[in-house]
């Protein structure tokens, strides 16, 4: 990995090379122009994971690329305070861990790819496909927002918003205090080991794809600097018993040094609630990825089911927010809004080969300039939206 310093912090950066299907010709056999650059991917991560999370994704990724014989480089990264990225100084944490401050992060990333297309001096080589999950959709967006042609495209799945000061959020839309859920986190277990079996046996972790849960493990978590490191215990949001001491059978020193050492999440939950209370705070995000040509790049908005799994009746809020998000965008913004009713807010680390195959079908459909054309794809535009609001009613109230 690389490390890239922005703003008063260092990102980890896992650039993961430029990968060429077996029939295609290597980096060393490619012959100037006429060569068919690359396809330039940069996954942005939610709140709480890290760049190591896309794993299975970017193996899916890769395996997408090769049945349509592309090349394709996939980039990575852990944001500020995640994974293996520094957080910023606890007395800079009020203002610095801001969601704005998360679109500075993706800048960083996306300017650190030496040249995207992996062909130094091809024409429009700087091409970067931004991929981003909640957090990570919403900071993607803002940084197109802030620094216009950053991305040829985005595919934002469930961008988290806050609704405007004075917009009420609807009944039927399921918000949980997700801060409070956060500050109640178990940060430390007895061993990755035991880390990685206790979250394999609860929600929302247990519907993660094995490959995805393993590396958040991995590469999530910490030396803790002491056995009291966590010495409250609190119940956390995955439903275990306050004060348990969790233990996996077998866990023995031959399991690796690190496996068997007490270790705590690297991003420590303090800084997770705190990320997730100042997004409840950013009440303008929305009007300024939403005006007229701050995104000119074309933008999938995706979701997941718009049922929530506590009461059918009820719309998850991110499933509600990415229809808003979409809704809204100024009119010189080519966007679609897509639904899938089998995912979860969780698809990217969950179902990575159906995620992966979506993600082509954006980035194809925005290089052929059809966004919006192929069936089952509609155009954002007049007309009522699924929940029966009419988009002009939605756009006057934001």
């Amino acid at each position: 990995g690389r490390r890239v310093p922005t703003d008063g912090v260092v990102l980890q950066v896992q650039d993961r090379g430029v990968w060429y299907p077996p029939s295609a010709p290597s980096s060393s056999h490619l012959e100037g122009a006429d060569a068919e650059a690359p396809v330039t991917m940069l996954l942005v991560h939610a709140n709480g994971f890290h760049g190591r999370v896309f794993d299975p994704l970017v193996d899916a990724l890769r395996a997408g690329a090769a049945s349509r014989g592309r090349a394709v480089r996939l980039v990575t990264f852990d944001m500020r305070a995640h994974g293996a990225s520094t957080p910023p100084r606890v007395g800079k944490k009020k203002d610095t861990l801001r969601w704005d401050r998360f679109a500075d992060d993706v800048l960083a990333a996306a300017r650190a790819i030496p040249f995207a297309g992996g062909l130094p001096g091809k024409k429009n080589a700087k091409e970067v496909h931004a991929v981003g999950h909640s957090l990570g959709a919403h900071a993607a967006l803002r940084a197109e927002a802030r620094s216009p042609g950053t991305f040829a495209s985005i595919f934002a799945f469930e961008p988290i918003f806050v609704l405007p000061k004075g917009v009420p959020v609807p009944p039927g839309v399921f918000s949980p205090d997700l801060a409070r859920a956060a500050a109640k986190r178990r940060e430390s277990f007895a061993s990755k080991a035991a880390a990685l079996a206790t979250f394999a046996s609860k929600p929302p972790m247990r519907a993660f794809h094995r490959g995805a849960l393993e590396a958040y493990v991995e590469h999530g978590f910490v030396v803790a600097e002491s056995e009291g490191d966590d010495t409250n215990a609190a119940d956390d949001t995955h439903g275990r018993m306050p004060g348990r001491r969790e233990e996996t059978k077998g866990e023995t020193a031959s399991d690796g040094e690190n496996k068997t050492k007490r270790v705590r999440l690297a991003m420590r939950r303090d800084d997770e609630a705190l990320v997730f209370k100042h997004g409840g705070s950013e009440t303008e995000a929305l009007r300024t990825v939403c005006s007229p040509g701050a995104v000119s790049c074309p933008v999938t908005i995706a979701r997941g089911s718009t049922k929530s799994k506590h009461n059918p009746l009820m719309i998850p809020y991110p499933a509600f927010v990415a229809s808003v998000v979409a809704e809204t965008m100024g009119p010189e913004t080519a966007r679609r809004l897509e639904t899938n009713e089998a995912w979860d807010h969780f698809a990217p680390v969950a179902v990575p080969g159906e995620f992966a195959e979506r993600v082509w079908n954006h980035i194809e459909t925005n290089c052929r300039g059809e966004l919006g054309r192929r069936s089952g794809y509609g155009v954002v535009g007049r007309g009522e939206n699924e929940h029966g609001v009419s988009r002009g009613e939605s756009r006057s109230r934001l």
